[in-house]
């Protein structure tokens, strides 16, 4: 993607309160229409960096563009950008159409051009059966989509939200996100979306923006960044996985392989360069191991059952090789599995293109 494709374009950005370096050296380009997520744990960067892109803090070092203007002091209230808050900031003494029509009316547009812009968003988030109700009458849900409603309705080019569901319940959150992606598609504006909440950022998310310790450590399309993880930590913190302590070995064929201590083989991808000797963890998904050997999952160890956490739709089994290392293996329910009960021993089969191997070091 080159800058001219760009709505956002963010270079080389850097951030300091006084002396501690929040951000460094940010690179990010977000298309048109995108819906891209910051996704990482608490204190990583991800709310300071919407912060800079709402106007919100300064830009330390670096440049920052929206719609190809430079923003570098420029304020909130002059960027062509909306923001939807945790908390909604709804307005208690106003009913539904008022909240919505609030930024309309500061404007000062024509009564009419009002009534259409409102009714319209209204219609969009689904709540025009409700527009005279007060805010107190309403669900979390319903308070949220007011709050969408009320920013998109000013038409912004950018849409930013800040964890914006944390405070809903798990039903309601899932509704939410797919919701958001209803409203996304009827307004086509762009999204910029902060959370911690890894399942949030990819069911939401065109593309996600994984920081730690004020880094970008990769950015990728949901699935891409869940399959290859690029560090060990994006492979720890976009789902979960098992890691087995490896030394690194030449294989027969010329190859880089690794060996566990139970003499298990695991060959894969090497996201860092690693060389014969270096300790290593290797990192497979709970869901790629299986108990039937084919084609393609060839690689294997035997192991012992020793607990099962029954989750509805999926199990995750626990497991303990000869050597103690513990690690879990999913079931989903209505495969075609033989029964396993605790204490059962079993043969754990998985693929080379299930496996990524990462420096131990970086831990």
């Amino acid at each position: 993607m080159t800058t001219a494709d760009s709505i956002i374009s963010i270079a080389n950005v850097g951030k300091k309160f006084g002396t501690y370096q929040a951000l460094h050296g940010i690179d990010l380009e977000v298309r048109k229409g995108e819906i891209v997520t910051l996704l990482g744990p608490s204190g990583c960067g991800k709310t300071t960096l919407m912060r800079l892109i709402a106007g919100f803090e300064d830009v330390t070092s670096g440049n920052l563009r929206i719609g190809g203007k430079d923003m570098v002091g420029v304020p909130p209230e002059k960027r062509p950008i909306n923001m939807v808050f945790q908390r909604y900031a709804l307005f208690p003494h106003l009913d539904v159409y008022e909240n919505v029509a609030y930024g309309l009316r500061v404007r000062r547009l024509p009564a009419a051009e009002i009534e259409s812009k409102v009714r319209r968003m209204l219609d969009i988030v689904q709540l025009s059966q409700l527009s005279q109700r007060y805010i107190n009458e309403l669900s979390g849900g319903q308070c949220q989509r007011v709050a969408l409603a009320r920013a998109l309705v000013n038409e912004p080019q950018v849409l930013l939200m800040d964890e914006p569901l944390a405070a809903l319940d798990l039903k309601i959150r899932q509704t939410m996100l797919e919701e958001m992606k209803r409203i996304h598609a009827a307004t086509g504006t762009t999204f910029i979306y902060v959370t911690h909440d890894q399942d949030e950022a990819m069911i939401l998310s065109d593309r996600i923006v994984l920081l730690n310790k004020g880094e970008v450590v990769q950015i990728d399309e949901p699935h891409q960044m869940y399959a290859e993880p690029k560090s060990l930590f994006a492979a720890k913190f976009l789902g979960e996985t098992n890691l087995f302590p490896v030394r690194m070995v030449a294989m027969a064929d010329g190859s880089s392989g690794s060996v566990h201590a139970t003499g298990a083989v695991f060959t894969g991808k090497q996201p860092q360069p690693l060389k014969e000797g270096d300790s290593a963890l290797a990192s497979i998904r709970p869901e790629a191991l299986y108990f039937a050997a084919s084609e393609r999952h060839r690689q294997s160890f035997k192991a012992r059952i020793t607990d099962e956490l029954f989750i509805g739709s999926r199990s995750f089994l626990t497991a303990q090789l000869t050597n103690g290392d513990r690690f879990r293996i999913q079931i989903q329910r209505g495969t075609a599995c033989p029964p396993v009960s605790p204490e059962a021993q079993v043969d754990v089969f998985w693929s080379p293109e299930d496996v990524s191997i990462y420096p131990a070091a970086l831990t």
